[in-house]
């Protein structure tokens, strides 16, 4: 009973990705972009199956494996995006019966606490898994699309907020009509209505003296 106990599935764990390499990839995007501090990033390997352990300040991702279908290319682009943010990522091999839990979502504490503290491969190839596809370690822009296309709202100023949740139906538009309201705000800050554009924006930050000689 107090086996059972301490091998249920853990209510802490996020589980994100599916099968498919893209969406694996894209759930390593939403991370980087919503998490403030990565504590620990772990490939985890077993055969030719890979998975992430994915710990932040407030959070434990476990991204399911997902890269048998794009193989090694998919795996390549999830570690670049992790280096790029200056995450080190190390690398554990796990068992088959560990990475079946995982592809049900089914990891208990016990699990979680057994593969932080398991050895690190070493020498380490994880730069081996991107120099096979790629060949160079350096990033590659491509990748730049895994990230989420959302704009990050809670860093929207109020006053454009009904801008940003339209900006995928008309991006220009949006665009447009956020400079007009900054031009508005900009002219009533400077008391100026007659000045436009880049005319408008030196005005703003310059002295007065200086100021002075735009108008002449």
């Amino acid at each position: 009973m107090l086996f059972n106990l301490f091998n249920q599935p853990s209510e802490e764990i996020q589980y994100l990705g599916t099968p498919y390499t893209q969406d694996c990839l894209d759930a390593i995007g939403i991370i980087l972009q919503t998490q403030i501090h990565i504590e620990k990033a772990l490939l985890l390997s077993c055969n030719q199956a890979h998975a992430y352990l994915i710990k932040s300040h407030r959070n434990t991702y476990i991204i399911r494996s997902g890269y048998p279908g794009e193989g090694p290319k998919g795996l390549a682009s999830s570690l670049q995006l992790l280096l790029k943010h200056n995450i080190a990522v190390d690398e554990i091999n796990i068992s088959e019966k560990l990475m079946k839990k995982i592809n049900h979502s089914s990891l208990s504490d016990t699990d979680i606490e057994i593969m932080l503290k398991t050895e690190v491969v070493r020498p380490t190839n994880i730069y081996e898994y991107i120099y096979e596809i790629y060949k160079t370690t350096e990033y590659q822009v491509t990748n730049d699309r895994y990230y989420p296309t959302e704009l990050p709202y809670h860093l929207i100023d109020s006053r454009i907020l009904d801008l940003a949740l339209k900006f995928n139906d008309d991006p220009n538009h949006s665009i447009l009509t956020a400079y007009t309201r900054l031009e508005d705000i900009v002219k009533a800050k400077i008391n100026d209505q007659t000045l436009f554009s880049n005319n408008l924006l030196k005005a703003a930050f310059v002295s007065d003296k200086q100021r002075q000689s735009i108008y002449f």
